[in-house]
């Protein structure tokens, strides 16, 4: 059985699955990868940690081994660049440039989940490059002209030096002919499913993850104002977006969660809601919406993403009243034992990590 070894630059890094657990994309790749027998290790690559982070948040830590994960976490003594924000990804991993990884009998595999910056691959003794598109961030509603150029930037080094490319959704790798497309996933491993019961109070819909300003507050509004209640559970990004939501009667904000707690918030809503704003969207596929299904969820969405079927229903390209409409008769039938089961019944084991991740080195590398 051929052996692998993965050198990985993640968006997220450490400290950000120390506080929310492995609760996005490149995290949960991360996780399945240390899972995979044929998998002899995989080191992980924080982005170096500003002399600011360091005093405020990100301390230095000795456990850097975890299990198979290794951490390389590195302090930069930059004291400029961390000002300019994201800019300073483009060069602030130049000082992990020649790490060495490398171990004789395995595939070395180096993994790049970066949308600015990154190691010079030609610097790192490797046998593979693999760039996964979390999203396409040349989109991203949270990046200014100069990120997104830098974006641009990265992506045309991608497509000259990767050997595979991997894409969350169709859209995320347009333009590149080799891309794979590898939806997301309900978990890491595959495990029982089946409608979590709710709560004798729980709302009429909720919603699950980041808040940012792609948001749509008009259908939460629409919502409240035929008396259905709302609860949302995640971290604010934007503070106007947290402010109009809580000026809102019936919507409820319990804040930052961690990923472990999703069952037990399951419980406190009858419909998942993914309310995106279609003009701020970029080829993003909502973890939510595989959570939402395997809990027994039904789901409301602005946006048509991969799954489809009875307990999954858009209202793309609709006014928020005929949105508010589709809201009542999916909460309608989402409380009943055939609903449940028709949400639970589109998640299957094949749509887990491991098996996607195993599947994919089979064929790919």
């Amino acid at each position: 059985m051929k052996r692998f070894n993965f050198f990985v630059l993640p968006y997220r890094d450490m400290y950000f699955v120390d506080k929310y657990g492995p609760a996005v994309r490149d995290t949960q790749i991360i996780a399945a990868l240390a899972a995979l027998e044929n998998v002899e290790r995989v080191t992980v690559v924080n982005r170096p940690v500003s002399v600011y982070e360091r005093a405020i948040s990100k301390s230095l830590t000795k456990n850097l081994n975890r299990g198979k994960i290794h951490y390389i976490d590195k302090t930069s003594l930059d004291l400029i660049g961390p000002l300019s924000g994201r800019k300073w990804f483009s060069r602030c991993y130049d000082q992990l440039n020649k790490t060495d990884f490398y171990i004789d009998g395995c595939t070395n595999v180096i993994l790049d989940f970066l949308p600015i910056g990154g190691i010079d691959y030609g610097s790192v003794r490797h046998d593979f490059v693999w760039y996964d598109f979390i999203d396409n961030f040349a989109k991203h509603n949270r990046f200014d002209q100069k990120e997104k150029d830098l974006v641009q930037k990265k992506y045309a080094r991608v497509s000259r030096f990767a050997d595979v490319i991997t894409g969350v959704s169709p859209g995320s790798i347009q333009g590149y002919d080799s891309g794979i497309v590898l939806p997301n996933s309900p978990g890491i491993s595959p495990t029982s499913r089946g409608a979590v019961t709710l709560d004798p109070s729980a709302a009429d819909f909720g919603f699950i993850g980041f808040v940012t300003d792609k948001f749509d507050i008009d259908l939460v509004r629409s919502l409240t104002a035929r008396r259905h209640s709302i609860i949302i559970h995640g971290e604010f990004y934007d503070k106007a977006v947290e402010n109009s939501l809580r000026s809102l009667p019936g919507v409820t904000t319990t804040g930052m969660f961690q990923h472990r707690d999703i069952p037990k918030l399951m419980r406190t809503f009858k419909v998942g809601l993914i309310p995106y704003r279609t003009d701020r969207l970029h080829d993003e596929s909502p973890l939510k919406l595989y959570q939402y299904l395997l809990h027994g969820r039904s789901v409301l969405t602005s946006a048509e993403y991969e799954l489809s079927g009875s307990a999954v229903v858009s209202y793309h390209g609709k006014p928020v009243s005929d949105a508010a409409d589709l809201a009542v008769s999916l909460l309608a039938r989402s409380v009943t034992d055939d609903g449940m089961s028709d949400a639970v019944d589109m998640i299957d084991d094949s749509q887990f990590w491991i098996p996607k991740l195993q599947s994919l080195l089979e064929r790919a590398l």
